[in-house]
């Protein structure tokens, strides 16, 4: 959901899969994949996983921290736009988060509200596939009853949004709301001037 919306102790949590439990960068990516497709986040799966890397005895510390409650931050132009998009488009959501992190969106009200503008919300952990998968992206079209030639992506990766969406014949538009990657947006509010040309 990083498009509309930041975990906003998100650099406390990664401080502590550093320091408390000394996993490395490389690692955090690698179990970051694996934790993205689970249905469900608990001791026991963590244990398992964490058996292949000899890391076992980290399951206990590991989950308290991956459970740990999450706040939410929304960017302040999301709900204007997403109410503007609402009047003639049908909005999918597709992200890569944890099924802990997917009950925290689902329960705290500013990300419970973005959810209602969408008419189909899929997350990893739910489907059992993420992205760059184009899966994910055939399931949101079949969700959409819309056709890859009829269909816009915005997200902020090129490799797990733009390049699979353009793959299947999307129109994609990368976002950096840091304005340092040439040819991306830097507001989702842009994202209605790049609509209103193409139209």
């Amino acid at each position: 959901m990083g498009t509309l919306a930041y975990i906003i102790n998100e650099d406390e949590i990664h401080r502590m899969l550093v320091e408390d439990l000394g996993l490395d960068e490389k690692l955090i990516v690698e179990l970051d994949k694996k934790f993205i497709l689970l249905p469900e986040i608990s001791k026991e799966r963590i244990r398992m996983l964490l058996q292949g890397y000899g890391l076992q005895e980290l399951s206990n510390q590991l989950y308290e921290i991956l459970t740990v409650p999450q706040e939410f931050g929304t960017y302040p132009e999301v709900e204007d736009v997403l109410e503007s998009l609402k009047e003639n488009f049908k909005l999918g959501l597709i992200s890569n988060i944890y099924e802990t992190t997917a009950r925290w969106v689902r329960r705290r009200k500013n990300t419970r509200k973005l959810l209602s503008y969408f008419s189909t919300v899929i997350f990893s952990c739910e489907v059992g596939y993420a992205k760059p998968d184009r899966e994910i992206f055939y399931k949101a079209l079949c969700d959409l009853k819309s056709s890859a030639e009829n269909t816009f992506m915005v997200g902020d990766s090129l490799s797990s949004d733009i390049l699979p969406a353009r793959s299947l014949g999307m129109q994609a538009v990368l976002i950096d709301r840091s304005g340092k990657t040439p040819c991306a947006i830097s507001s989702l509010k842009d994202i209605l001037k790049v609509l209103k040309f193409l139209r």
